[in-house]
């Protein structure tokens, strides 16, 4: 099972509920993750090994003297090693040497572009994740997501060069670039709501694997909970705002530094020292502050509470732009002046409308039924596994 992409805790919480789910059914999971010092604590108690995966560990670079931002799915490609062939042998040799040590009868992929493509023609494969980190596999390239935003690089030229690593390796190639992902079991997993695909998406989507809150009663107070990491652009304006808001709410920090908890509490503000459980923090906040997180913001659309997000990537960015097609959430510059962010905060915890908006939207998340959790990855796991063993009994 193997994580590469992306940060944060979202990419591991659903992953270890299809372990456990494996387990029971009597297999044997190995992780390989991007993060084996921040998961540690979550994983720490599991029955299965986590080793150190290979993942693009270079800096992010600056793209014609501005910040990194990508206009399709190729561009995250590009910017991780898929624009060097030099690079991407590296990485998918490192890959092939995990799959060797380890031998695997089946791969588990969430947000591994690499691993899904080292595992390609070796391994079968089960990928499963956002609705972002599975992007169709069946169009001839990725659609544009910032039509304003250039390119990286051309598709063509990602696809050349994934063409020569493949051709080093005495593997087969893909012949589009969205084809890369195109692994025998495919699970792109979030609300249609905030599929950024859901335009050209041709494949079910199923719902979130991860347990989520029922619709909440609204708070008897304007309040708010803010999920921010502390090295996230202008995070020292975005807190003075907060605390400018007058709007009383607490704050859990990624990897905050000591000056920055004492300058948090300092403000006046609540500041959490561990992760919080939204199901425990939900209940009081009439507004959730994060950057846009898929299993943040999915929780806050099942219990029915709007959202501020201040996107830092791609994928924050297109969540932001689904809530604010819904009615329940904005997306906000972190270069914002702190009077705008201060006054919005306080219009959003205490807008009665886009509360309203976010209940209705909860009720009808809820009115579609028991969600079927892990279920259909574990059974496209075990009929993979079972190919195998079907073709030798037949032999």
């Amino acid at each position: 099972m193997g994580w590469e992409s992306g940060g944060g805790l979202g990419h591991v919480a659903p992953m270890r509920l299809v372990a456990r789910a494996l387990i029971e059914r009597g297999h044997a999971p190995v992780m390989a993750l991007r993060d084996v010092v921040e998961t540690a604590p979550m994983l720490k108690d599991e029955p299965y090994p986590v080793l150190q995966g290979p993942y693009w560990s270079r800096p992010t670079p600056t793209i014609r003297g501005r910040p990194f931002s990508a206009a399709t799915f190729s561009d995250i490609l590009a910017v991780n090693g898929f624009a060097d062939a030099e690079a991407l042998s590296a990485m998918l040799r490192a890959w092939d040497g995990l799959i060797d040590v380890v031998r695997p009868d089946l791969v588990v992929a969430e947000y591994a572009p690499l691993l899904a493509l080292a595992a390609h023609a070796r391994v079968p494969t089960v990928l499963f994740g956002s609705g972002f980190t599975v992007p169709p596999a069946d169009l001839p390239v990725y659609p544009r997501l910032q039509p304003r935003v250039e390119p990286v690089a051309t598709q063509n030229r990602i696809l050349a060069v994934i063409q020569e690593a493949q051709r080093r390796r005495g593997k087969p190639a893909p012949e589009t670039l969205p084809a890369v992902l195109a692994c025998e079991r495919r699970f792109p997993c979030t609300f249609p709501e905030l599929d950024p695909y859901r335009a050209v998406r041709r494949e079910t989507v199923i719902p979130p694997l991860t347990d989520l809150p029922p619709p909440l009663p609204a708070p008897a107070r304007p309040a708010f909970f803010a999920y921010l990491a502390a090295d996230a652009p202008g995070l020292t304006k975005i807190l003075s705002a907060l605390a400018k808001s007058g709007i009383p709410g607490g704050v859990y920090l990624r990897h905050p530094s000591p000056a920055l908890r004492e300058a948090v509490r300092k403000s006046g503000l609540t500041l959490y020292e561990e992760p919080q459980p939204l199901a425990r923090v939900l209940p009081d906040a009439s507004v959730v502050i994060h950057h846009g997180g898929a299993g943040t913001a999915e929780a806050c659309l099942a219990a029915g509470r709007p959202q501020l997000l201040f996107p830092r990537h791609l994928e924050q960015s297109m969540t932001g732009r689904a809530l604010r097609d819904l009615g329940v959430g904005l997306a906000l510059s972190h270069d914002s002046r702190e009077e705008a962010t201060a006054k919005t905060v306080r219009e959003a915890a205490g807008d009665g409308a886009a509360q309203e908006r976010a209940a209705a939207l909860a009720r009808d998340i809820e009115a579609r039924g028991k969600r079927p959790g892990v279920a259909p990855i574990i059974a496209a796991c075990e009929e993979l596994l079972a190919a195998p063993r079907r073709a030798a009994a037949g032999r």
